[in-house]
């Protein structure tokens, strides 16, 4: 047997896997790929959080207050059914009762955040949201930045999704007065 033949074999046999198991087999690849968690950044200090989206929802936005630093942040999740995504519901609060401006940020509709991007030293002191187009398994190529939101300073850093297949559905971090670190979960929206 050639080798091409064995990869076919290989492959068909995984599809068949697929088709037993009730998993279409397009999704069938993308469901064989672990969930990815980032590394946080930002400062050492602070309690550890975490905030899933829960299932079936994507990350769409972040909302809270911020002065020098993001005092405070909220994030912002919507449903997904196929390739479209359902009604925006705002959870969590994390970080400290300070700050003298509110921000909210919110990707266009239709579109998922893939990454953050932040600026930050001993607490985060920015953030702005990559967002792309959901196409129903996976985000398009068509996105923008949105934001940033925060205060000066900083070094800047930024947290992506890596598979097409698999948008922002948690975050983590750690939080006291200030938000101190942060990074993401990506996984496939079930």
């Amino acid at each position: 047997m050639s080798e091409t033949d064995r990869i076919g074999a290989v492959l068909g046999g995984l599809a068949m896997c697929a088709v037993l198991l009730g998993v279409p087999p397009e999704r069938a690849e993308a469901q064989d790929k672990p969930a990815f968690k980032s590394d946080t950044v930002g400062g050492p200090g602070g309690t550890h959080f975490e905030f899933s989206c829960g299932t079936g929802k994507v990350l769409v936005g972040v909302k809270g207050r911020a002065g020098m630093w993001l005092d405070n942040i909220s994030f912002k999740c919507a449903t997904v059914s196929g390739a479209t995504l359902g009604a925006v519901t705002t959870s969590g609060s994390f970080g400290g009762t300070g700050g003298t401006k509110s921000y909210d940020l919110q990707c266009p509709s239709g579109h998922v955040v893939k990454g953050l991007s932040i600026y930050r030293g001993s607490y985060v002191h920015q953030i702005g949201l990559y967002c792309r187009i959901w196409q129903g398994t996976g985000w398009g190529n068509t996105g923008k930045l949105v934001g940033p939101a925060g205060g000066s300073g900083g070094t800047y850093d930024r947290r992506d999704c890596l598979e097409h297949s698999q948008p922002v559905v948690a975050v983590h971090g750690r939080r006291g007065w200030y938000v101190n670190a942060i990074g993401i979960t990506c996984d496939e929206v079930t």
